[in-house]
């Protein structure tokens, strides 16, 4: 028979070791979730930034070369941004990343009609012009957003795991529904 004093210093040290083990491994569930959750709000940031450029172009104070370079390379880097947060996106969470590239592709179509009359606008040469509410589309994509923000969640959240697939399917079902359309 074994010595109630062992079993008890037995006993203690599982104890113990359960509860550093379990505080370790909550300790790690949270920061992953905050990365995560810091790394969703850069990739809508991004997008977010990719989707006002034309703003910026439609805003500027003239035409010179110098204006010209600035915004190509900030056009650049907007893209740039997005195609990396998107990329980060689909190794890091695939089904996120999945429903990001459907919401990047959803503000393509609106982006790319804004940006090109945001350039045939003339520059703007008084400050109240600033002001103005420049004559673009916007609006949005809100069933792809949504999709997205849904995933995002769902990523967040401890039972996560067990509905990626029926997020995956509805993302699969929008991207579907909406290269229809255009066709």
């Amino acid at each position: 028979m074994v010595d109630p004093t062992v079993q008890a210093a037995v006993l203690a040290s599982v104890i113990a070791a359960g509860a550093t083990v379990s505080g370790y491994l909550a300790n790690q569930s949270r920061a992953r979730r905050e990365r995560k959750a810091t790394a969703f709000a850069e990739a809508l940031t991004s997008l977010r930034r990719y989707q006002d450029f034309p703003f910026k172009v439609w805003r500027r104070l003239d035409d010179s070369p110098e204006t010209l370079a600035r915004l190509a390379a900030e056009h650049s880097d907007t893209g740039m941004q997005n195609n990396f947060q998107l990329s980060w996106l689909l190794v890091d969470a695939p089904v996120v990343g999945e429903a990001f590239r459907a919401l990047t592709e959803a503000v393509k179509d609106e982006r790319r009609a804004n940006y090109t009359l945001a350039w045939q606008s003339p520059p703007i040469t008084a400050p109240a012009a600033l002001a103005e509410v420049p004559p673009f589309q916007r609006h949005g994509p809100d069933t792809e957003l949504e999709l997205c923000l849904w995933a995002m969640r769902n990523e967040l959240s401890l039972l996560g795991p067990l509905r990626r697939h029926r997020i995956r399917r509805a993302v699969r079902a929008q991207v579907a529904a909406r290269t229809a359309d255009a066709t």
